[in-house]
């Protein structure tokens, strides 16, 4: 599986960031591919918000492996929640009934 840390996260993060910085700037060939250009940037969106979220989960449960939080946490013991506002991706926890 994948073992994660924070390092690791933060360069994801990173790297996902110079992508997304260069996808407006993108001039997609629409006879080669004509979805690439509107898919990338979503796409590249929903990367960052997969990586922001186990950033902010530190701990190890299921397939979800950090090895700078070896063990589980039960404060996590929460739904997590990633919304995007003003171009940012926010973590929080809440119950699965406060959804």
């Amino acid at each position: 599986g994948i073992t994660r840390s924070e390092e690791k996260l933060l360069d994801g993060i990173r790297r996902v960031d110079d992508y997304l910085s260069v996808t407006d700037a993108c001039i997609y060939d629409s006879d080669v591919s004509p979805y690439t250009g509107y898919a990338l940037r979503p796409l590249l969106l929903l990367t960052r918000a997969i990586l922001t979220s186990a950033l902010a989960r530190k701990e190890t449960r299921g397939a979800h492996i950090r090895s700078d939080f070896p063990g589980r946490n039960a404060a996590y013991d929460l739904c997590t929640v990633c919304t995007y506002e003003n171009g940012k991706h926010l973590v929080s926890f809440a119950k699965e009934d406060e959804q």
